[in-house]
């Protein structure tokens, strides 16, 4: 892999078209795309302090002794000036002085010393995920002290979920139509709500920052998948991506204008899934679809990837096969690197689905029908496991909700019958499906 850093020249180049498309469209200064590469820093003056000392006291102080009027002797003060500054000032010593204070006695110290204060470390929050663990595929709540609940148990499958930052709704994939339509349900009472009930299937659904938008793809309009927009409510469902052909896999930046997504690209051998940046206007519409690699970097479908909270790196998974999740690969992208660096590489999968905080991915991780959820440190490569049971488990996402107001958990379906719903092709013609291959998108 190169490692000259000559992808940076591309994504520069596409920086450069978004400001010219900004500074067109009127659009302010600020709207440029946050990536921290392009950033710099104003030189600023320097002022460096100068200490100019005091002048010297050059005067002389003469004791002057009081006169006499009686001859009675009156006591004197030596002729040596006072060293104190206040006493100077005077031209006689008082003859009052406060009486001493004994000193304080200081209890003995203490044999053991008292542990330093520190902030405690708050805990993770709460995890949703789906698993096949109970048959079909089901979405679960993975709690802080590490119980985990079905938010979902109708005989249908559930899959892709994701939590809006106020942890009230979560909104998910179901085949329950027969086909996967967008979901929405409310963590309070766990009534379900379709949010879109189009032509062919909608999936991948995700928050914007703010809670108030939800991209997702939609392979409406002809089968072919593309990047969708609409309100935390269903309304107002408007396609972003266009103008490169196939889109799945979104994810926001930390501003909530930035969308990276997975965008098929033809070259001369084939056909590959690359990494894609798009900045979403105030209508819902784009300034242009630009790869983040160039292409010589080539390291197998480039998908599922995800900001780290700083809006400087993004993790995703690349696959040498897309009908065998055990090809995945995972990759960091640091901005201030020359190239993207193997996280997890080798035999079985290694998907990332999100950042848990600043320093740990959750990502999915094992071999042929034992797929697990675990969180990954970027920085050292420890890996903690955090789920067991079922031969998959993925798409996992911090969801900030309060257990306390949780409705009682689902049971399973009376008859769980595993007969997972058919995957759409990540490149899905009309009336094309393949078998499904869980963690890959559809």
């Amino acid at each position: 892999m190169k490692r000259s850093g000559a992808w940076k020249t591309p994504l520069a180049a596409a920086l450069m078209s978004l400001g010219v498309a900004l500074s067109g469209c009127g659009a302010p200064a600020t709207a440029a795309p946050h990536v921290a590469l392009f950033q710099t820093t104003p030189a600023r003056p320097v002022r460096v302090a100068s200490y100019t000392p005091l002048p010297g006291d050059t005067s002389v102080f003469t004791y002057t002794p009081l006169p006499t009027t009686t001859p009675t002797a009156t006591p004197t003060a030596s002729a040596t000036p006072s060293p104190d500054a206040i006493q100077q000032t005077n031209t006689a010593i008082a003859t009052y002085r406060p009486p001493t204070q004994p000193s304080p006695t200081l209890p003995p110290p203490s044999s053991t010393p008292a542990p330093p204060t520190s902030t405690p470390t708050p805990p993770d929050p709460p995890l949703v995920f789906y698993s096949d663990r109970r048959g079909q595929e089901d979405i679960f709540l993975l709690l802080p002290d590490g119980a985990v609940r079905a938010l979902t148990g109708a005989a249908s499958n559930e899959r892709e979920p994701a939590c809006s930052p106020d942890g009230q709704t979560l909104v998910y994939a179901s085949d329950t139509s027969g086909r996967f339509q967008i979901v929405a349900q409310r963590l309070d009472s766990g009534a379900p709500i379709a949010l879109t009930d189009s032509e062919g299937m909608n999936f991948a659904p995700v928050f914007s920052p703010d809670g108030g938008t939800i991209a997702f793809v939609s392979t409406r309009g002809g089968g072919v998948p593309a990047i969708w927009l609409m309100n935390a409510d269903g309304s107002r469902q408007r396609r972003l991506t266009s103008g490169w052909g196939r889109a799945t896999s979104p994810a926001w930046g930390p501003d909530g204008r930035q969308v990276i997504y997975a965008g098929e690209v033809a070259t001369e051998q084939a056909e590959h899934w690359r990494l894609m940046l798009t900045i979403v206007q105030g209508e819902g519409e784009d300034l242009g679809e630009f790869p983040i690699l160039p292409p010589e970097i080539s390291l197998g479908h480039e998908v599922w990837p995800v900001f780290d909270p700083a809006g400087v790196r993004i993790a995703f998974s690349a696959w040498g096969d897309l009908t065998d999740p055990q090809t995945a690969d995972l990759y960091l992208l640091d901005f201030e690197q020359p190239g993207p660096v193997p996280l997890r590489a080798g035999d079985g999968a290694a998907i990332a689905w999100s950042w848990l905080d600043a320093a740990r991915l959750l990502i999915s991780v094992g071999g042929p029908g034992d797929v697990r959820l675990a969180a990954l440190d970027v920085a050292s490569g420890a890996l903690v496991p955090l789920t067991s049971g079922g031969s998959f488990n993925g798409g996992a996402r911090p969801c900030p909700v309060n257990p306390a107001i949780l409705p009682p958990e689902p049971p399973p379906p009376p008859t769980v019958t595993p007969s997972p719903s058919p995957t759409p092709s990540p490149t899905p013609g009309p009336e094309t499906a393949v078998p499904r291959v869980r963690g890959r998108p559809h």
